[in-house]
């Protein structure tokens, strides 16, 4: 056989596999529906739409999370200092020189507080997730013609522990072939931070400063018998305190912002 003869056997050999392979592909569903039957194979695909809906609320929550705890508590900055490049929400604003409190008839001390309230965190996270959620799920990528895909509308709570993150997502997903249907309405995730419990002590620095001025930051870490560690960095005339928990696992960071009482 001459090389000429040679190619083109091999070139509808190969054009022979590549056809066997589409085919297989296309119809790997089919396949496995004649081996296993209908439901094992609608439960094993609902699995992986399950799975790819946690992976996405996971890397949401993971980074959602962190931009709070960069922001001084909040995904939307909106009085801030700007300090090695993050938007650092001012949490306490110093009294200015002026202002004399009535009780006393003396100059005020301390600050005015804005602390952090859960609830509004909450729903910031919520927010920002269903924002998100697209970005990172599209249920277009699961449709097949072996089936028929329903899909609801996405929903979410959030509920922050000292030691824990809890989301309960409402996203209702049905599959039917046939006279044979499986779904799910949703799922419940959980994510391990310390956010809740850094907040709790970012509003006992905040109580302190408002009540009284500057915080005994080594002290309290002491007190708390290293649960959380308080740093301070003083940018005259604000402050910024960052506390983290053992090992830095996570941070969260906030600024007072300062009365300047430099004579010009």
């Amino acid at each position: 056989m001459s090389k000429r003869g040679q190619i083109t056997v091999f070139m509808i050999l190969g054009f022979v596999i590549l056809i066997v392979i589409l085919l297989l592909y296309f119809l790997q569903d089919n396949l496995k529906e004649t081996i296993y039957g209908t439901r094992p194979v609608l439960d094993k695909k609902l699995t992986s739409i399950k799975e790819e809906m946690q992976k996405c609320v996971s890397d949401l929550s993971n980074s959602a999370i962190n931009q709070m705890g960069n922001q001084g508590g909040t995904l939307t900055p909106t009085n801030y200092i700007l300090f090695k490049g993050e938007k650092i929400s001012y949490l306490c604003f110093d009294f200015p020189l002026t202002d004399i409190d009535p009780s006393t008839g003396k100059h005020r001390v301390g600050c005015e507080n804005q602390m952090l309230v859960r609830n509004k965190m909450e729903k910031e996270l919520k927010d920002y997730m269903k924002g998100q959620f697209n970005t990172c799920f599209n249920a277009n990528n699961f449709r097949s013609t072996y089936y028929k895909l329903t899909v609801g509308e996405f929903d979410i709570n959030v509920t922050i522990e000292d030691d824990v993150v809890k989301y309960g997502v409402t996203y209702p997903v049905v599959l039917e072939r046939e006279n044979v249907k499986v779904n799910f309405d949703g799922l419940d995730f959980t994510q391990e931070t310390s956010l809740g419990e850094i907040q709790n002590a970012v509003n006992d620095i905040l109580e302190f400063e408002s009540l009284f001025g500057e915080f005994d930051n080594v002290g309290y870490t002491l007190l708390q018998k290293s649960r959380v560690e308080v740093f301070r960095t003083d940018l005259y005339p604000d402050t910024i305190y960052s506390i983290t928990t053992p090992g830095r696992q996570y941070t969260l960071q906030f600024a007072i912002k300062g009365v300047d009482t430099h004579v010009v």
